[in-house]
């Protein structure tokens, strides 16, 4: 049973669970007039079934659910199964015509209620409006009166579905949606109007919001980027940034300003401070419509000038490379292995040398290669708190070309060469349209010839404009990386072999990305062939399928 507002319209939400007829048939009237919209469950079962399936901002609980037994006390028992439930947080009034001293306490001290009131006392009907009053005030603290521009309200729905849940079921976007309206209403709790614009959701499973606030007091506000996900990774993106941003970018880069949190969602509030006026975009769209000179600028700038902080305080010790990258990356060789075979079902991580299909030519097996090179890949590295996850959904730019980060969840210490590498798989394998194979080897082929003489990489005048520009990002980026990579007393070889060992973990990491499909999945493990390859030369061996030998090989395939 409903009472008060709309059923479609966002306003506060009350649980009243009360079995007498003679106590919730007032009280809901009294909220109701109050402007609070009242759901009255009068059982246990009602109300513990509510909670699931309804989302709420306040509980009022009778403790006695059944008039006729004195002993019952499922109103606090429902109280302590909010925990369970994740509604720790929900304020809870607990209600009783038997101010049993037992009782109070419990409801106080135990299961954290935020007040007692007795039915029976005169005037309970004030105290209970008062209270409840007082709580959306202050434990619920959310701007209920914000009104949204245009038709920013009817983004709501489309950012719960941009949340993912990768291990258990996610909740019911009836629920989720008036969450994400409450992460909005506690974000920008002083504001009277918010404009909110939707971008691209993160590879991660959040959604990311332009929002734009206006004040009573001063106009229009500075310009934010809201990331929305689910409530533990906020969590701990939160803790990242306190523990590894905050205190390392420079003071013209991203601001945490505010986190807001409801059951199952969290809410960061992100400010870029130097020119908070300043049009920003995300770098999906910057890479797309600028030049490779004005990208890489913009990369220096974000390596040499915004990361430095990171880069200086790096720490070198011999470390096993791969495992590195295995933790990092969250990944497990069997199930790295098992995603390989999702798309190379032939593919036995055992064997020596495998074939892309039945009538190609055996390549090396860059898993068997990884087994049987371990000892290879135990190199003296550098380490220091990394991003985690460059990819173009992380990062913004203005219009001056400066990039700004967001998606602080992976953001920790790490090896050195780890944001280089995932930002140059993203490139290729994302933001590089899709391509014949044959096309992609020969840009695999020049970037790999380009590392080994230090000029840039020449391609044949067959190869499209995105394909050439893709080639000179992703030279630079190579670049930018021997260098944090070497010592005083580095060769070329040494930073090269630390590199292509980061790039192979990186590489072979493509086949368990969502958002990457098949084809260019295989062409990743094609590139994983060509880099193994280039290490058995880096070590002086001869592979038993050179770089030529696949390529061409590869050419004459009737695949292709």
């Amino acid at each position: 049973m409903e009472t008060g507002m709309n059923e479609q319209q966002y306003t506060k939400k009350i649980l009243l669970v009360e079995d007498l007829d003679q106590f919730y048939t007032p009280i809901s009237r009294w909220l109701s007039d109050a402007g609070y919209r009242v759901r009255v469950a009068t059982t246990y079962q009602e109300a513990h079934s509510a909670l699931k399936a309804e989302h709420f901002h306040l509980a009022i609980v009778d403790v006695r659910l059944d008039n006729d037994d004195e002993d019952n006390e499922e109103g606090l028992k429902l109280i302590a199964d909010m925990r369970q439930m994740g509604l720790a947080e929900l304020p809870c009034i607990v209600l009783t015509a038997f101010a049993d001293k037992k009782w109070v306490l419990r409801a106080l001290q135990e299961l954290g209620a935020s007040r007692v009131i007795e039915k029976q006392e005169s005037g309970y009907r004030r105290e209970l409006l008062q209270t409840v009053d007082d709580l959306f005030q202050t434990a619920v603290g959310i701007n209920f009166d914000l009104e949204y521009i245009g038709e920013s309200e009817r983004i709501f729905s489309e950012v719960a579905q941009d949340v993912t849940w990768k291990t258990g079921e996610k909740p019911p976007l009836t629920l989720l949606t008036p969450q994400v309206q409450d992460l909005f209403g506690e974000l920008f709790r002083d504001a009277d109007r918010v404009f909110l614009s939707k971008l691209q959701p993160g590879l991660a499973g959040a959604a990311v919001i332009r929002a734009q606030p206006t004040y009573s007091t001063g106009g229009m506000g500075r310009s934010y980027v809201v990331k929305v996900g689910r409530r533990d990774k906020v969590e701990t993106e939160s803790r990242q940034f306190q523990k590894n941003v905050r205190r390392f970018l420079p003071a013209n880069t991203v601001g945490q300003m505010g986190a807001a949190y409801s059951r199952h969602l969290g809410g960061l509030l992100y400010s870029f401070a130097e020119n908070e006026h300043s049009i920003l975009q995300e770098l999906d769209d910057y890479y797309q419509q600028t030049p490779a000179e004005k990208i890489i600028e913009s990369f220096r700038g974000l390596f040499y000038d915004t990361c430095r902080n990171w880069y200086d305080a790096r720490i070198r010790d011999r470390r096993d490379l791969p495992q590195l990258y295995y933790e990092a990356l969250q990944l497990e060789p069997t199930k790295l292995v098992r995603r390989i075979q999702v798309v190379l079902p032939q593919l036995d991580p055992e064997a020596d040398t495998f074939r892309f299909s039945p009538d190609s030519p055996p390549v090396l097996n860059p898993i068997a290669w990884l087994n049987k090179r371990r000892n290879e890949c135990v190199l003296p590295v550098y380490q220091c708190i990394t991003h985690g996850d460059l990819t173009g959904r992380n990062v913004m730019v203005d219009e001056a070309g400066k990039c700004w980060l967001i998606d602080f969840y992976r953001t920790e210490k790490g090896h050195i060469l780890r944001d280089f590498v995932i930002l140059e798989t993203d490139i290729k394998y994302r933001l590089l349209a899709g391509m014949k194979t044959l096309d992609f080897l020969k840009l695999e082929k020049a970037l790999l010839d380009a590392d080994r003489s230090g000029l840039p990489p020449e391609l044949g005048p067959e190869a499209g404009e995105d394909v050439r520009k893709a080639a000179l990002v992703v030279h630079e980026l190579r670049r930018m990386a021997h260098e944090f990579a070497k010592t005083m007393h580095s060769n070329l070889a040494e930073v090269r072999r630390e590199h292509l060992v980061s790039l192979l973990m990186a590489t072979l990491n493509v086949a368990r990305l969502r958002h990457v499909d098949e084809q260019r999945k295989i062409q990743a493990m094609y590139s994983a062939v060509l880099i193994c390859a280039e290490l058995d030369k880096l070590a002086g061996r001869q592979p038993e399928q050179t770089i030529f030998d696949v390529y061409m090989r590869q050419k004459r395939s009737d695949s292709l």
